[in-house]
């Protein structure tokens, strides 16, 4: 996967491969939001729903249309979208889910995973020759560094809150055992530990610097993704017996939803540093 492979130019199969991705989750996001929208007597429930229903099926018909001959434009088509998309999500949170904390904890996990999205495809637009997510936080310097340290800090947010997902919905947190409760906890903790931890190494950043928390990454992101293979998978001591079935299907297309970003996260641990042709 390219996304994240800093010494790749914007050629028109990685435009295709980030586009690809962007695409996907953005109409598994609006997918999402649709079917837990639905319970919610909330202000406005049928126009906003019919809004989202809408953005999912133009997400799902530009990843649908996608080759490396198609990417270029296509994008462009991506970037109106979900700034519209963005700006719907703010309306949501604002005037109908003010009040339901479940829902607005996605709504601001899924914002602030678009907002990510359009940076990205701001590079494309932009400039053939960009450096992928290097400007996330809006660095003057193009470096490994900002590189590393961006991806880490983005995807350890996005690795705290979905723990705290999992947990707040109440079928799935009265199906697991304590043991489970208590391991999604514990990398809620682990995550923010590492966004805690970059913060106070900002001031005077250095790549070396960025070693240990690095290697703590990796290790966090590789266990989680392991136990979300499990809940997908109903392994041993995850649930209590016969609770599994309990859950419905779409509890576990989020689940997927997660491997598949945790997944793609790997690459940051795998990718090996030394092949990025830039200063540090």
């Amino acid at each position: 996967m390219h996304l994240f492979n800093a010494n790749f130019l914007f050629t028109p199969q990685v435009i295709h491969h980030i586009l690809s991705f962007c695409s996907e989750n953005s109409y598994q996001h609006a997918d999402s939001l649709a079917a837990s929208f639905k319970p919610v007597p909330a202000k406005g429930k049928e126009f906003f729903t019919e809004r989202i229903e809408y953005f999912g099926r133009e997400f799902k018909s530009i990843s649908s249309q996608l080759s490396p001959q198609s990417a270029k434009q296509l994008s462009g088509k991506f970037m109106t979208l979900n700034e519209n998309f963005i700006n719907m999500l703010e309306r949501i949170k604002f005037e109908a889910l003010g009040g339901y904390p479940v829902i607005y904890q996605n709504i601001f996990h899924y914002l602030y995973e678009q907002r990510y999205f359009s940076f990205i495809m701001m590079n494309v637009k932009n400039s053939p020759n960009v450096l992928i997510t290097t400007h996330f936080n809006a660095e003057p310097k193009l470096s490994k560094t900002y590189l590393l340290y961006n991806n880490l800090y983005f995807w350890s947010i996005i690795g705290g809150m979905h723990p705290g997902i999992l947990l707040a919905n109440s079928a799935f947190s009265k199906a697991v055992t304590a043991n489970t409760k208590n391991e999604l906890g514990d990398y809620i903790t682990a995550f923010n530990g590492i966004c805690f931890s970059l913060t106070v190494k900002r001031p005077s950043l250095q790549m070396n610097s960025l070693g240990e928390i690095y290697s703590e990454f990796k290790e966090i992101n590789t266990g989680f993704l392991n136990l979300l293979n499990g809940i997908n998978n109903n392994s041993a001591g995850i649930y209590a017996p016969g609770m599994f079935a309990s859950l419905p299907p779409s509890f576990f297309g989020g689940v997927r939803h997660m491997i598949d970003e945790h997944t793609a996260i790997k690459e940051i641990s795998d990718f090996d540093l030394s092949r990025i042709n830039i200063p540090n």
